[in-house]
């Protein structure tokens, strides 16, 4: 069996994994920036007079967001 995924993965046992949860300062600070992009990029699809928000909303908003951002 030439290329088997046994061969191609190294083996790792199991054990437990300890992963802690972000602090939530962080967590909400992305969930607002994520709210404020959401509402720029739609404010941008509705001045383009478009249904549809696409990617260059979302990009544009992003640039309006981070130079609010700066100050």
């Amino acid at each position: 069996m030439e290329g088997a995924p046994s061969r191609l993965l190294p083996f790792v046992p199991p054990g437990p994994v300890q992963a802690s949860p972000p602090p939530e300062p962080v967590h909400l600070n992305c969930l607002l920036f994520l709210h404020r992009l959401a509402e720029e990029a739609r404010i941008r699809a509705f001045q383009d007079k478009r249904r549809i928000i696409k990617d260059k909303h979302i990009i544009a908003s992003g640039k309006v967001i981070l130079k609010k951002s700066k100050g």
